[in-house]
């Protein structure tokens, strides 16, 4: 069943805070749309199997666009490592039944 507006409105996201799953949150310090300390008292109160928060400083809600820079920097020091990791992790154990042989390179 499709999820419209009305089921939208009851949605209390805050009350889901366990996740399986690392979670990452960018947030732009001069965001009046969501503010930093609003993501700030989540991200202490969810569980996940790894949760990192990342301050941007000098940008807003649109962060990607004011300090891509900055985001871009943080994606491939601090969350690529973890996906390649896990990408190396998988290759011994899963076998994607859509490819053999040498394309996992």
């Amino acid at each position: 069943m499709p999820i419209d507006k009305p089921q939208l409105a009851n949605l209390d996201l805050q009350s889901i805070t366990d996740f399986h799953c690392p979670m990452f949150f960018f947030a732009g310090v001069d965001d009046r749309t969501t503010p930093s300390s609003v993501i700030e008292a989540y991200f202490k109160r969810l569980h996940a199997s790894l949760k990192r928060l990342f301050i941007i400083p000098h940008a807003a809600h649109y962060l990607v666009n004011e300090a891509l820079g900055i985001v871009l920097k943080d994606l491939i020091e601090q969350v690529r490592p973890l996906a390649d990791s896990a990408s190396d992790a998988s290759k011994s154990t899963f076998q994607n039944p859509l490819y053999s042989g040498s394309e996992w390179g």
